[in-house]
C-alpha cells in the first residue's frame, strides 16, 4: 500500500529580498517594465505568480543581483 502524498510549498520570497535590499515596489515595478499594482501584487504573493513570464522573472533576478532560487524556497509539510 502506498503512502499518502506530503503536501509541500514553494514559497516566494520577493518580499523578503526586497526588504533585506531595500527596493521599492516603484523600483521593481520600473525594473520588470510593469505597473506598481501588478509589482505590488507580485511582491506580496506567497506563492510564485502564474503570472510571471520568464521575461519578467529574469529583469526581476538581473535588478536585484539574485538567481530564481534565491527567490523561491522549499517547505516540506511536516506533518506527514
Amino acid at each position: 500500500m502506498m503512502s499518502a502524498i506530503a503536501k509541500t510549498l514553494i514559497r516566494w520570497r520577493l518580499r523578503e529580498l526586497m526588504a533585506r535590499q531595500k527596493v521599492s515596489v516603484i523600483a521593481i515595478a520600473g525594473a520588470m517594465g510593469v505597473s506598481r499594482a501588478t509589482a505590488s501584487k507580485i511582491k506580496n504573493a506567497d506563492l510564485m505568480p502564474s503570472n510571471l513570464d520568464h521575461d519578467k522573472l529574469n529583469a526581476l533576478c538581473r535588478y536585484l543581483g539574485v538567481t530564481p532560487s534565491d527567490l523561491l524556497e522549499y517547505v516540506p509539510d511536516e506533518s506527514a
